[in-house]
């Protein structure tokens, strides 16, 4: 360094965009920069001396003396994420707080940093927000509703999907659809998974047999859509399955009706 080795070093701290403070062993404010200052709006002969119950709320303070105690206790760095309102506001911030030593190693203090992620937060907030609608959507759907990676295995799956086939979800995500897939109808639509991970076809539609747990067939109608990332490599495929084993069952009665019809019409004739 310079001439000037502590003024440069209170410089630093003192511009530092994020608040500093150091405060002795009982826990009382020996140093702030300007940061610390405006964010708690008091000036640094204000904060001087204080504790963290004088300037913050009881929940905030507490979580900041229960974080310097830690580290007190261990001589170790801590963090911790920290919610509290401030004159700007409700803020979130990553306080972390290490051991400061003397020449000799003793312990004399414990320095703070803080890292305002109140912004982070939001955006966490509004994703989980977005997921658990997502989610509540996915799993009241009245059709049956699946995620599959492109080998084939279930990674999500609602009720109704379960209700048809007859398996839990716990025992579907240890599957594959092509093991509870009717044997017959496996290669039709392995290939048409194929076509849409080359990119030659976007989606597709296919009436199918799956096998019920009870070994029971059931015909369903699947449409699927394979989603893609930022690079267009696949991330999972989105699969709708409609039950259409009442369908079929009329339409083949009404096939054997005007089978019947037809003969009697040829037996009068």
């Amino acid at each position: 360094m310079s001439l000037d080795d502590e003024g440069l070093l209170r410089s630093l701290i003192d511009q530092a965009p994020f608040p500093v403070a150091l405060r002795d062993l009982e826990g009382r404010v020996q140093l702030v920069n300007r940061r610390s200052s405006a964010v708690v709006g008091r000036s640094p002969e204000e904060l001087l001396q204080s504790t963290s119950g004088e300037v913050f709320d009881a929940a905030t303070a507490a979580a900041l003396d229960e974080l310097e105690a830690r580290v007190l206790a261990s001589g170790e760095v801590a963090s911790t994420e920290v919610h509290g309102t401030l004159p700007e506001g409700h803020c979130d911030y990553l306080v972390t707080k290490y051991p400061v030593r003397d020449d000799q190693g003793a312990m004399v203090g414990v320095g703070g940093i803080s890292i305002d992620i109140t912004e982070r937060k939001r955006v966490e907030n509004r994703l989980r927000e977005a997921e658990d609608r997502f989610r509540g959507a996915f799993n009241s759907a009245a059709v049956g509703m699946a995620l599959v990676g492109d080998d084939g295995s279930f990674l999500a799956v609602n009720r109704a999907l379960c209700a048809i086939v007859g398996y839990s979800e716990e025992e579907l995500l240890q599957r594959t659809f092509q093991q509870i897939t009717h044997p017959d109808d496996v290669d039709g639509d392995v290939a048409l998974v194929r076509q849409v991970l080359e990119g030659e076809i976007q989606s597709y539609q296919l009436d199918k047999r799956y096998i019920r747990k009870d070994s029971e067939p059931v015909w369903v109608r699947l449409s699927v859509s394979l989603v893609r990332d930022a690079e267009g490599k696949p991330v999972h495929f989105v699969a709708q399955v409609k039950d259409i084993g009442e369908q079929r069952r009329a339409e083949e009665l009404a096939e054997q009706l005007s089978h019947s019809q037809k003969l009697d019409a040829v037996g009068r004739l």
